[in-house]
């Protein structure tokens, strides 16, 4: 991908997954997106099932299509309706001895989407295609947030090699069933590494795409580090950790 800034030429380079080896060994930060690759049977199965429906149904199939395809890859447990209950402890703090006042509510994340874009993929079917095919172009990268951030130190490891790892534990990770994993890793619960999210939130080896930010030799050996810091900061990578 080529921008232009000032008089300059800026190139970001994303590569699939399976390309992992051609990253480069060498010391820095990288990134993983999510990318789908939706086809023509894709299409034509939501549209069956949106036909098949009663009309006051066809923009929820339409919603939940999203939720489950972009909405809950960008945001863990999403509308879950499984949120353990929250407890707030509050005490006061000048006599160990006197009574608590314990608070507990049950929480639950649900997406916020409007009825413009479901009713329009209901209403015409050919729009519905072409955005799916959108959807799944390499071109929508640059648009798309990271799902995560990462960085391989000086003297440790190198890009590569922790791309390679991120991918042969999401092999492992993928061959848990699916009940295996929602009784391993609760909402509010630690989920380990980006492998175990990503098998969480369903998303594949072929569906990641990666960049990388490699950090020249004579740069300070903690300079991957806070890059991937403030990156993580800044953009919040869904399935991030840092």
């Amino acid at each position: 991908m080529h921008s232009k800034l000032g008089d300059r030429m800026v190139q970001i380079t994303f590569h699939s997954a399976s390309q992992y080896r051609s990253a480069p060994q060498e010391y820095g930060i990288y990134a993983w997106y999510y990318l789908p690759n939706f086809n023509d049977a894709d299409a034509d199965e939501l549209i069956e099932k949106i036909q098949k429906a009663e009309n006051k149904k066809k923009i929820e199939i339409a919603k939940a299509w999203l939720v489950e395809n972009y909405y809950k890859k960008y945001w863990l447990f999403l509308d879950s309706g499984r949120e353990p209950e929250q407890e707030l402890t509050v005490k006061e703090n000048w006599m160990n001895i006197t009574p608590s006042i314990r608070i507990t509510a049950k929480a639950a994340r649900y997406p916020n989407i409007g009825d413009d874009l479901p009713k329009l993929m209901c209403d015409d079917e050919n729009f519905l295609r072409q955005y799916l095919e959108n959807l799944g172009s390499s071109n929508s990268l640059p648009f798309l947030s990271p799902i995560y951030i990462g960085m391989a130190k000086k003297g440790e490891s190198h890009i590569q090699k922790r791309l390679g790892t991120h991918l042969k534990e999401l092999s492992q990770a993928e061959k848990l069933p699916k009940k295996t994993l929602e009784e391993r890793f609760k909402p509010g619960s630690s989920t380990g590494k980006f492998a175990n999210r990503a098998a969480i939130a369903g998303i594949d080896s072929t569906q990641l795409w990666f960049a990388t930010f490699p950090v020249r030799d004579t740069e300070h050996d903690n300079m991957p580090d806070k890059l991937e810091n403030l990156f993580n900061r800044l953009t919040t990578p869904s399935l991030g950790s840092n």
